[in-house]
């Protein structure tokens, strides 16, 4: 068995660290010898500790935003390519050649909620009240419909048009809390935070891009599969009707997204992590239900905001 998955992937590389990167002589990007803090021939700093904190992080974050150019096609390319790769690049300090990992969360960001007709994220109050928290949040709304006299579905549509505003800045939230147990899973490799955090970010801009457009492709393909699966008269109307109407609601395209998401993490926490097949098989796969708590932990806290912020404009 490790011998097909190692043709298809490939065998794990060699483990690489942001500490790694600090011990390099050379530039880590180019691979030039240094002779003081900047290359001479690409112009990149080299690593030190103080660059692998947080407020270090950000501050190469504001940067980069504020640079935007061709580097999108080339990290885009790559971030659906080569899972894991650009984390990987990040690690080993060659970073001219792509996006800052925020700063591509925040375009892929905008992608998503100007053209996904999916609402993962922009939830609304019926499904936010089937969430954690569901009797609390039952109370708080009836509660406050009855405190302001008016009904609930005239409520609901305030609540939800507020929420999709909250959305758009929340969404951000999903990063630490997903990184925060990726960490976990990898807590043997001592790894800083920030490595967690880039390879979060990328996982997610591949999953709002996927969530616009794979879905749209995958839908069409299967529609296309059960047509001629119909003509061939392998399955019935009825039967063909049936698969198209499953993938259509919330389970099919969850089962659906799972099968992607976990194929993507298998490959990127193999390349990334350097681990065997079974370990990046196991950990990818719990690594796919901790998406789905991520999530629900993130509506919980959409509902929150949402509501506490509805109810002062309601003032």
């Amino acid at each position: 068995m490790n011998r097909v998955v190692n043709f298809f992937f490939g065998k794990p590389e060699s483990r690489v660290s942001l500490s790694q990167t600090v011990l390099l002589d050379n530039c880590a990007n180019c691979g030039a010898s240094l002779t003081g803090p900047y290359c001479s021939k690409c112009g990149q700093k080299k690593e030190g500790k103080s660059d692998f904190k947080v407020s270090h992080f950000l501050g190469e974050t504001f940067h980069a935003f504020t640079h935007f150019d061709s580097k999108f096609f080339a990290t885009i390319k790559n971030l659906f390519r080569r899972p894991g790769f650009l984390t990987l690049e990040y690690i080993q300090g060659h970073r001219k050649k792509y996006m800052n990992p925020i700063q591509l969360f925040l375009v892929c960001n905008i992608f998503y909620f100007l053209f996904a007709t999916f609402d993962t994220f922009t939830t609304p109050l019926q499904y936010l009240k089937e969430g954690l928290f569901r009797n609390k949040i039952s109370e708080m709304v009836d509660a406050k419909v009855k405190e302001e006299g008016i009904s609930y579905k005239d409520y609901e549509l305030k609540f939800n048009e507020r929420s999709k505003g909250e959305a758009k800045t929340l969404i951000i939230l999903m990063i630490p809390i997903y990184a925060f147990f990726i960490s976990l899973l990898f807590m043997g490799q001592r790894r800083y935070f920030v490595e967690h955090l880039v390879f979060s970010l990328h996982f997610y801009s591949f999953m709002l891009i996927f969530m616009i457009f794979g879905f749209q492709i995958i839908y069409i393909l299967i529609t296309l599969i059960m047509l001629l699966a119909r003509v061939t008269k392998l399955v019935s109307h009825e039967e063909a009707v049936a698969v198209l109407q499953f993938f259509n609601v919330d389970e099919g395209i969850t089962i659906l997204s799972g099968i992607f998401y976990f194929a993507y993490l298998f490959v990127a926490m193999k390349r990334v992590y350097a681990q065997s097949n079974f370990e990046s098989f196991f950990k990818a796969l719990i690594s796919v239900y901790l998406i789905y708590f991520t999530i629900t932990i993130y509506r919980s806290l959409l509902f929150f905001s949402t509501f506490y912020g509805l109810r002062l404009s309601l003032h």
